[in-house]
């Protein structure tokens, strides 16, 4: 689960669980000391087989 992701509008309006990886805008991931591998190091893969664009 990511810290907080930002759709295109509307989005979430049939499925409020689940968002399709085409209308990701941004995704942030708050990075914790008990969870930092996978913050970041799966995570980032993840996103990236979803297409979903990567910044460092």
């Amino acid at each position: 689960m990511s810290d907080l992701v930002v759709t295109d509008a509307g989005a979430t309006a049939e499925d409020t669980v689940s968002v399709n990886a085409d209308a990701v805008q941004l995704v942030v991931e708050l990075v914790s000391p008990g969870n930092r591998r996978m913050d970041r190091k799966v995570k980032p893969l993840l996103y990236a087989e979803a297409a979903i664009p990567h910044r460092a």
